[in-house]
This record gives C-alpha cells, sequence and structure tokens, in this order.
C-alpha cells in the first residue's frame, strides 16, 4: 500500500510538473504566432 501510495503522489507531480511546461510551451508557442503576424503585417505596410 505505502509504495502505491508513494507512486501515485510521484505521478501527481509528474503530471503537475508536466502541465506547467506544457502551459509554458503554449503560451510560447502563441507570443511567437503572434509575434510573425506582427512582422507579417509591418512587411505588407513596409512593401
Amino acid at each position: 500500500m505505502y509504495i502505491l501510495l508513494v507512486l501515485k503522489i510521484s505521478f501527481v507531480r509528474f503530471l503537475k510538473l508536466f502541465n506547467e511546461r506544457f502551459f509554458e510551451f503554449f503560451y510560447f508557442y502563441k507570443v511567437y504566432i503572434y509575434v510573425i503576424k506582427i512582422f507579417d503585417l509591418n512587411q505588407i505596410i513596409f512593401i
């Protein structure tokens, strides 16, 4: 039982960590796309 509890706790921690990383990545990806759109607009304006 104790081993199962430890596994469960470590799994929950892993999921939490994974979710944090995933959301950081997702946010970065959104910002990246936003920046690319701004640069595209600027190129259109300059051309």
